[in-house]
């Protein structure tokens, strides 16, 4: 069983196992079996596992998120950075200020000009029928990350949409919950994103579903909006008014942008960690320094890795290779103060180190979509 690497500059290791989650990507429907069928997509040339490729490709790929200003799609477009210096990929980087009309705007324009294929986090689930109807007119795949498009793979009857490759986000949501339920916590206050955003709903869905086989505690409120920093100080202040004392001793974010604002309107109000814990998902730099001082309780994280994978992907297909598991999910790492170090050691300060040929089927023969996904060692 192969393990791609991460090498530290003193030669730390960390493999990645070879792990294939069912995902939840509550708006697309999955066909995530192992060996699901790409028979929506279109027929790549068929080079069986192991062929060696004697001159790769360097296709040219736009690369689109939909808010760089949020750490944790920043942290997603430069890991996407390495995989194409690595792979020798030229990588067009775009992103849309979270506006769905920009975004379409922008994967016109990469259209035009033209390029090889397209990488797209989506800005919400109302984007991906107009990507994909652009995409087919001008004959360019396209691999969407992170957020389900919108778009049933499954059932999908056009050719461009290649594959998806986003995070288990109910698993991630399910693990924040325990954590937080472990530490005590039964009062809690719950945390979205935007309205359309899938990776929000299913990390939501998760936690609901975690309180309702919980009956010893309860979700008093939840808020959505939740996106960036200041938002989440916002909705921690009109939680704070309307729960005062606090009436609540647990913080769920479905992201640690939220989190992290959260924490600072509770700092505010001098509401200590021992009264309310807090635990986001991400395993942002930020959070993961917030949890090292003591000031979060928990992130879960590295699910950043999933657009440098839908990278490999897609090279992989434009040179030959077809994808095997169209739709896959990353599990997501706890990241508490007992491992916080070796993640920040590891994964975030790990990035320019990584071996992408060791999961790129170009490279590495036997390669496949099952081989992404990060542990710790």
């Amino acid at each position: 069983m192969r393990g791609p690497k991460w090498v530290s500059a003193i030669g730390m290791v960390g493999l990645l196992t070879t792990a294939a989650l069912s995902g939840t990507g509550a708006v697309m429907a999955q066909s995530e079996s192992p060996g699901a069928s790409p028979a929506a997509t279109a027929a790549p040339p068929t080079l069986p596992p192991g062929t060696p490729v004697a001159s790769p490709k360097h296709p040219t790929i736009g690369f689109v998120v939909p808010l760089i200003s949020n750490p944790y799609w920043a942290l997603i477009q430069d890991f996407a950075k390495g995989a194409a210096g690595t792979l020798g990929i030229d990588l067009l980087t775009d992103q849309a200020d979270s506006d769905e009309a920009k975004q379409i705007s922008i994967i016109e324009g990469l259209i035009a000009q033209p390029v090889d294929g397209l990488v797209v986090g989506p800005v919400s689930d109302k984007v991906g029928a107009t990507i994909l109807a652009d995409a087919e007119t001008a004959n360019i795949p396209v691999v969407f990350m992170q957020r389900p498009p919108g778009v049933d793979y499954a059932t999908y009857t056009g050719k461009q949409f290649i594959g998806f490759v986003g995070t288990d986000d109910a698993g991630g949501g399910t693990t924040a919950s325990q954590l937080l339920y472990d530490a005590g916590a039964r009062k809690w206050v719950a945390m979205g994103g935007a309205q359309g955003n899938g990776v929000s709903e299913a990390r939501l869905q998760a936690v609901n579903d975690f309180a309702a086989a919980h009956p010893d505690m309860q979700i008093l409120a939840t808020q959505a909006g939740n996106e960036a920093r200041d938002a989440g100080q916002t909705t921690m202040e009109n939680f704070l008014s309307a729960y005062p004392g606090p009436g609540f001793d647990g913080v769920y974010s479905f992201n640690d942008e939220g989190a992290l604002g959260a924490i600072q309107a509770l700092k505010a109000a001098n509401v200590t960690t021992d009264q309310v814990k807090v635990v986001g998902i991400d395993g942002t730099t930020d959070a993961v320094a917030a949890v090292l001082s003591g000031d979060m309780l928990a992130s879960v994280g590295g699910g950043y890795a999933c657009g440098a994978f839908a990278l490999t992907e897609l090279y992989d297909y434009l040179n030959g290779f077809p994808v095997t598991q169209p739709v896959y999910n990353l599990p997501l790492l706890p990241v508490t103060k007992d491992n916080a170090q070796a993640y920040t050691d590891q994964v975030l300060n790990g990035m320019g180190t990584y071996d992408f040929k060791s999961v790129s089927a170009v490279y590495t023969p036997g390669a496949t979509q099952k081989d992404y996904a990060i542990v710790l060692h």
